[in-house]
């Protein structure tokens, strides 16, 4: 007797199918049992994968600055050094003054001679 593709022996359906039964439905427990562990290994590398791109500078629509910029965060000529807190920028170049981001025309103390006056405040002297 055939049974949706499960072979009986002349002892009858039951009687017959059931140690092939026994045998088909533990093997489909372990297959389910595997998937399981599969599916649970799976949920783990998503969560994973989500704390990453919440952490994600770049995937949140924050984009942190570098000296491949553009445009670049350093005035031009001035060395431009990517750091862990971020870009750093040279000093200006000569006849300009500033922090290396904004440099305007300007003479510094190094390239002319200055003075303190009576508050303590370096001014330019221009002997």
């Amino acid at each position: 007797m055939t049974r949706v593709g499960i072979v009986c022996t002349a002892q009858g359906p039951i009687a017959g199918c059931h140690n092939l039964l026994v045998k088909t439905l533990m093997e489909l427990v372990s297959q389910i049992k595997e998937l399981n562990k599969q599916v649970e290994n799976q949920r783990t590398e998503i969560h994973h994968l989500r704390q990453l791109l919440e952490q994600c500078d770049l995937c949140s629509g924050i984009r942190r600055e570098s000296c491949q910029s553009n445009p670049p965060p350093c005035f031009q000529g001035v060395a431009c050094q990517d750091t862990r807190e971020g870009v750093r920028c040279g000093h200006c170049p000569r006849g300009y003054v500033g922090d290396g981001r904004t440099c305007t025309p300007g003479t510094t103390c190094e390239e002319k001679p200055c003075f303190s006056d009576k508050e303590g405040k370096y001014q330019k002297s221009w002997l």
